[in-house]
């Protein structure tokens, strides 16, 4: 005869820790431009960056990092989440020629560690 036990399943904490830190800002959003890309993917000012299309708090080294991931998504689709008023936001953002300064109409500057 089986006998299964039934076991009350809690997160343990290194599942806690690895989701805190994917959630972890990395870049924020200082400045972003009327009309510009960021704007119409409702990026704001004060926006945590948490996401960046393939970059995140682990691998985010430099802004240069961003600037090279934008420029081979020219007119396509990077998947953004942002952490605003203690949410994770999630925004599609595609970087174009608009007009105005670079192709997003923003400002991202690092977070010091």
């Amino acid at each position: 005869m089986l006998f299964t036990q039934k076991k009350k399943i809690t997160p343990s904490a290194s599942c806690l820790n690895v989701h805190e830190v994917s959630f972890k800002p990395f870049a924020r959003v200082d400045l972003v431009d009327e009309n510009s890309p960021a704007q119409k993917a409702d990026l704001r000012v004060g926006d945590l960056l948490v996401k960046f299309g393939t970059l995140k708090y682990r691998n985010f080294q430099n802004l240069s990092a961003v600037a090279k991931l934008v420029t081979e998504n020219l007119r396509k689709p990077i998947h953004v989440s942002v952490l605003r008023s203690d949410k994770v936001v999630p925004l599609i953002l595609i970087p174009d020629e608009w007009g105005g300064c670079g192709y997003l109409g923003c400002r991202i500057l690092p977070i010091d560690s």
